[in-house]
């Protein structure tokens, strides 16, 4: 599958966003923490099913971390004339960090020259992209 990889020039902050075969699986990062997601375990590699119940895990160094939180999954449809970059666009609706516990919601990329999560310094850039 297809996502974009986003970085940030003041530190060495990484995320690459998309749906990945490999876990059945939306990557999702924390705007205020950087801990990176994976709304993952779905049915099928290559994308998830509308009304699909997907699982939460923080994605670690050497392991993963299964949380308690699960969503049910909504497909957001496209808008007319709207370019499709490979990204698999869900309504992720309420999901939070649980990590942090902040107020702002878990996203599946970031919008250009958002600020970094990671070092609140630099600005997030759009590296390009990536393949699964």
């Amino acid at each position: 599958m297809m996502g974009n990889t986003y970085g940030c020039g003041n530190c060495e902050f990484e995320f690459c966003s998309g749906w990945s075969h490999h876990a059945g699986g939306q990557f999702l990062v924390c705007p205020s923490c950087a801990s990176q997601y994976i709304l993952g375990h779905g049915q099928s590699e290559w994308g998830p099913s509308e009304g699909e119940t997907l699982r939460l895990v923080e994605l670690g160094v050497d392991l993963d971390y299964p949380t308690a939180i699960a969503s049910v999954i909504h497909i957001l449809p496209m808008v007319d004339n709207e370019e499709w970059d490979g990204v698999v666009r869900l309504d992720v609706g309420d999901l939070r960090c649980p990590k942090c516990e902040e107020h702002e919601k878990l996203i599946q990329e970031f919008n250009e020259l958002a600020g970094c999560p990671q070092c609140h310094v630099g600005k997030i850039e759009l590296q390009g992209s990536c393949i699964y």
